[in-house]
């Protein structure tokens, strides 16, 4: 793997880390290891994958988010004037 490795942080069932940690006894080879081994089996290879799509700003989101606001307000009076 080329890409510089960073620590991260996860919150798992007790279970679930139980069953990795004797997964990855059986394949010789550490808990983080195996997490990494299934992420990447489950992506494939992800130098083929088209990057994911940038998230727009905060100040677009809450532009969308007001208009949404305003648009549920106009709603609500629509409906309440039917009725």
């Amino acid at each position: 793997m080329s890409d510089e490795m960073v620590r991260f942080q996860l919150r798992i069932p007790e279970s679930l880390r139980r069953h990795l940690a004797e997964s990855a006894g059986l394949q010789h080879r550490s808990v983080n290891q195996e997490i990494n081994a299934r992420l990447v089996a489950s992506f494939g290879d992800i130098s083929d994958l088209p990057p994911l799509p940038v998230p727009p700003p905060v100040s677009e989101k809450r532009t969308v988010q007001s208009r949404l606001n305003a648009l549920e307000d106009a709603v609500a009076r629509l409906e309440a004037a039917k009725g």
